[in-house]
């Protein structure tokens, strides 16, 4: 009993002392709520005043409604900590249509697992002097009434996993990946011009779904400083009223801006992705902003994109090795990986994007040593059968034979390594049904077979995979492969077996008795 008594004293120290890990939060004691590690609602909860955390919080709307009175330029809920917002129940909302509702600072991280939240600025947003700001959002959805559904011109992390942003993304720097979502900016009131806002120095709302700020910021953060390094793997990012995404590269400060698209959908009212600077744009000075001022610096973004589907051509963008699919006014991003004849005789595939400069170049050849060929070719062919297989020749021959290169103008392109290419070879169907097996033979410059490679016929086809280019023949040959039996192990046979036992167990008698008369002899 006093045992009892003394756990459960330590129980209620425990609980006063380091507070309650989860509370239920009615209308009267929300405030105490957040102080908590998760805050679960059990009804309607009104803000009237800002509240700013003073620890991580895990947010559960748990299909309630918190209204902000919080005024314009005011957010509801401030953090430098991290703060997880999700929703149970599948119908909770987060209503600040007077204002921001959650703003980060010096590091905070603004999380959004599921659930509504609406504001008339921005749900997710930060400040430049205010230190960094950090956002994840895995799914729910983010909705400005006017702005954009994420707002950070600070330096920090930003992830998109999944969810819906209406308002799309304003940011002027940051590390930045999106990998799936819907981000889009459908709303009329995201018109300010770039023209009178490029020097404004707070929030600007433009029409493109996705719109980077770059080079009119500074950032103190010592790892990324005012860098831009935006990635995204997947998405859905549509403007009806702008572009799908811009990045405006001004140049007031040096910046580092990057771009790699690997993926995601992008449809713009009539551009899908923009590059624009001050001189592209056009810009003239004005109120007591000077466009010169915003051209000290180049600040060229690095532009990568290696996949994706577009509704306008961004094959200016491109890097040499990828190319743009036109098919019905949709714009699909390739990598570069096929090389042909102009008769598709030969077709070259290829790991690595190859140079859209790169053409393939082949030579039908005619041995002047076929029988040299041949030989070799039975050779290497009897040294690549397992050790119980033997063989013997019915017939072979030359099928075909080519001079393959790659040339970059005039030049051949040497290619001979450990990158993998895949070797395709249209070969008459009347020909290669008269033989049972097909390889292929690289034959090196002084016309001596060199290698030998398995191939896969299909439709005509002959197929092979090697590291390098050169000369190369197709074998046709029958013949007939057998095993070898191993020699078999005899047994001796039953009688053999108790004979042998026999003789055993009589020597073993014979030596117990002796050594039983040398014992007793000894004991006595």
């Amino acid at each position: 009993m006093k045992k009892g008594k003394i756990i459960l004293g330590m129980v209620s120290l425990g609980l006063l002392f380091g507070g309650f890990t989860k509370v239920n939060a009615a209308e009267t004691d929300f405030a105490e709520c957040v102080k908590q590690d998760e805050c679960v609602l059990e009804s309607d909860v009104t803000i009237d005043t800002t509240i700013e955390l003073q620890n991580d919080l895990v947010l559960d709307l748990n299909g309630y409604t918190i209204t902000s009175n919080v005024k314009t330029n005011g957010a509801a809920i401030e953090t430098s900590h991290t703060l997880t917002i999700k929703d149970s129940k599948g119908t909770g909302l987060f209503d600040a249509s007077q204002g921001y509702a959650f703003y980060a600072f010096d590091g905070g991280t603004l999380i959004l697992d599921s659930g509504e939240i609406k504001a008339l600025d921005a749900p997710f947003a930060g400040n430049n002097t205010t230190g960094d700001m950090n956002a994840i959002v895995n799914g729910g959805t983010l909705t400005a009434i006017h702005g954009a559904a994420i707002y950070s011109p600070s330096q920090g992390k930003i992830e998109i996993n999944g969810g819906t942003l209406n308002g799309g993304i304003n940011i002027r720097m940051g590390q930045v990946t999106i990998n799936g979502g819907n981000i889009i900016n459908n709303n009329p009131l995201n018109v300010d011009p770039i023209e009178d806002y490029y020097g404004f120095p707070g929030s600007v709302w433009l029409s493109d779904a996705v719109a980077i700020i770059g080079g009119t910021y500074t950032s103190e953060n010592t790892e990324y400083g005012n860098s831009l390094n935006l990635v995204i793997n997947g998405g859905n990012f549509e403007s009806e009223i702008g572009n799908a995404l811009t990045i405006y590269a001004f140049g007031k400060y040096e910046q580092d801006l990057n771009l790699e698209i690997n993926g995601g959908t992008f449809n713009g009212k009539e551009i899908s992705v923009a590059i624009e600077d001050a001189d592209s744009l056009g810009l003239k000075d004005y109120s007591n902003v000077l466009v010169e001022d915003y051209k000290k610096f180049v600040n060229e973004v690095d532009v990568n994109i290696t996949s994706g589907t577009f509704n306008s051509n961004v094959e200016d963008l491109l890097n040499d090795g990828y190319k743009v699919v036109e098919t019905d006014g949709v714009y699909n991003v390739e990598a570069n990986l096929v090389l042909s004849t102009d008769d598709d005789k030969v077709v070259m595939e290829s790991e690595k994007p190859l140079s859209n400069n790169y053409e393939l170049k082949v030579e039908e050849k005619d041995l002047e040593n076929t029988d040299v060929v041949l030989n070799d070719a039975k050779n290497l062919i009897e040294e690549s059968l397992n050790e119980s297989e033997t063989i013997k020749f019915n017939d072979i021959d030359v099928l075909a034979t080519y001079d393959i290169n790659v040339y970059d103008g005039v030049d051949i392109v040497k290619i001979d390594g450990t990158d993998k290419y895949k070797i395709s070879i249209k070969v008459a169907l009347d020909l290669l049904s008269k033989y049972d097996f097909v390889k292929v033979v690289y034959i090196n410059d002084e016309g001596k077979v060199e290698s030998l490679y398995d191939t896969n016929v299909e439709n005509g086809v002959v197929s092979f995979e090697t590291t390098h280019l050169s000369t190369y023949s197709v074998i046709g040959y029958n013949a007939d492969v057998t095993e070898v039996s191993e020699p078999a192990i005899e047994n001796p046979s039953t009688f053999d077996n108790v004979a042998t036992f026999m003789i055993l167990g009589a020597i073993s008698v014979i030596g117990l008795t002796i050594a039983t008369v040398v014992l007793k002899k000894k004991h006595n």
